[in-house]
């Protein structure tokens, strides 16, 4: 009988590692698949800097900063990840793309103020050049 439960024991000792093991090697392969970005975050208006706005690496929250009071941050994020959120009380959700390991951003405040303009502007415009309707086929 203790033959038995000696097995079991190895048994258990050898199906554990193979639970552990993979979480070990994923996680560090985590850690050093890690970019840093920086930003800095202004007040759309008046564009002055915005201190204790939340970034996090959008979709990855875990992994966040916050701006200092020239609103700038340090962020380290996944490789995979493409953008950031900023949150912060009395001014507007947003998403931000990451582009070469910068995002800047000019939040707006919650409730629009004289200093923002409301427009929207849409341009279209199509050009066809040495086109001809014919019925011939070309290989």
């Amino acid at each position: 009988m203790k033959t038995i439960s000696i097995a079991k024991r190895w048994m258990s000792a050898i199906c554990m590692s193979f639970v552990i093991c993979p979480l070990t090697f994923s996680s560090a392969s985590a850690q050093e698949n890690l970019k840093t970005v920086r930003g800095q975050v202004l007040d759309a208006a008046t564009g002055r800097p915005l201190a204790g706005v939340i970034v996090a690496a959008y979709g990855e929250e875990r992994y966040s900063a916050m701006t200092d009071e020239e609103g700038r941050y340090e962020l380290k994020a996944p490789d995979h990840v493409r953008s950031v959120s900023m949150r912060v009380e009395g001014y507007n959700f947003l998403q931000c793309a990451i582009g070469d390991n910068v995002a800047d951003a000019r939040l707006y405040h919650e409730a629009f103020t004289e200093f923002y303009k409301r427009e929207t502007r849409a341009t279209l415009s199509a050009e066809a050049d040495k086109f001809e309707n014919t019925s011939e086929v070309s290989i």
